[in-house]
Formats: C-alpha cells, sequence, structure tokens
C-alpha cells in the first residue's frame, strides 16, 4: 500500500517539478478534476493517519481506515478518468 500511494504522489507532483516524461499531457481542467485532486489530496492524509494509528498498535481501527482509502482511492481515480475524458477541459 506504501508503495503504491508513494508511485501515485511521485506520479502526480514529479511532472510539475519538470520531468515531462511522466505528464498525462492534459490540456487544461474542469470541476471534476479539480475535485479529484483536492479529492486525491485527502486520500494521502488519510493513509498517513492510517499509518500513525497502525504504529500505535490499533490494529482494528488501522483495517477500518486503509479499507476506507481503498475504496476512496478508487473513486478519486475513477472521478479523475471521468473528468478528463467525459468533460469538456478549459
Amino acid at each position: 500500500m506504501s508503495s503504491g500511494v508513494l508511485l501515485d504522489f511521485l506520479m502526480s507532483v514529479l511532472p510539475m517539478l519538470g520531468v515531462k516524461a511522466l505528464s498525462s499531457g492534459i490540456q487544461g481542467t474542469n470541476a471534476v478534476i479539480i475535485f479529484a485532486i483536492i479529492f486525491g489530496f485527502m486520500v494521502w492524509m488519510l493513509f498517513l493517519i492510517a499509518l500513525v494509528v497502525w504504529r500505535k498498535g490499533k490494529l482494528p481501527l488501522f483495517h477500518a481506515l486503509i479499507t476506507t482509502v481503498e475504496v476512496c482511492w478508487f473513486i478519486d481515480f475513477i472521478s479523475f478518468l471521468y473528468g478528463v475524458y467525459k468533460f469538456p477541459l478549459k
């Protein structure tokens, strides 16, 4: 899970830092893409909270948080794709 979140973070941040090979080439944005970006940041924060909970040894809460992260991550990814392909970019 940590590797996936780290890879997702790097694929989001490195193109903004000038790594053009990782850029998706999307020209423009719309409200759904903005929602997906904000929601993705919240998913990363929720994952970090889950790691803190795991470190404190509260495994039932950790498992609930990781399940929530997985579902939210899927919704975030689908909403980003929906924003890219369904709505016009501005």
